[in-house]
C-alpha cells in the first residue's frame, strides 16, 4: 500500500518557517507475514497518521516506539498509542 502525504519537516533554521514536502508512506504486506490483509491496511493507516503529525509530535511518537513501545502482535495499536502519548504530552506540558 502506498499513500502520498504532505509532511511537516520542522522549522527552517534561517526563517523559522516550517518546511513541508511530499512524502510517500509504503507498507508492504510481505514485510508483515504474521498479519492478515485487514491488519496490514490498519497498520498502513496508522503509519500515515504518524507521518502526518507535526514535526515535534512525530519525533516524540517515534522516540516512544524506539524506547520499547512496540507490540509485535499489535503494531497498529502500538503506533496509535505512541501518537496518543506524544500529542498528549505536548498538549499538557
Amino acid at each position: 500500500m502506498r499513500t502520498m502525504i504532505e509532511q511537516d519537516q520542522g522549522p527552517e533554521r534561517a526563517t523559522g518557517h516550517h518546511i513541508r514536502r511530499l512524502h510517500e508512506v509504503t507498507t508492504e504486506a510481505d514485510d508483515y507475514p504474521h498479519l492478515d490483509d485487514e491488519e496490514v491496511r490498519d497498520l498502513h493507516t496508522a503509519w500515515v497518521e504518524l507521518e502526518r503529525l507535526d514535526f515535534a509530535s512525530r519525533h516524540a511518537a517515534q522516540e516512544y516506539l524506539e524506547r520499547g513501545g512496540w507490540d509485535l502482535h499489535a503494531p497498529a495499536a502500538s503506533i496509535r498509542k505512541a501518537i496518543y502519548f506524544a500529542v498528549r504530552s505536548r498538549t499538557f506540558h
